[in-house]
């Protein structure tokens, strides 16, 4: 997904305080392909992704 269309998918999605699984959702899937980045989970469902450097 470009830039542009990312940005419209994002603010267009209903995720109101306390449901935002479906932003969740985009963004691990933006993500997941990028394998310079790694993936946490915390114990509250939040997602973090940090810049892997050698």
């Amino acid at each position: 997904m470009n830039k542009i269309n990312l940005l419209i998918t994002l603010s267009e999605t209903f995720a109101p305080s306390g449901y935002e699984e479906k932003v969740k959702n985009i963004v691990v899937n933006e993500f997941k392909n990028l394998y310079s980045f790694s993936k946490q989970e915390d114990g509250i469902d939040s997602v973090i992704f940090s810049k892997i450097t050698s």
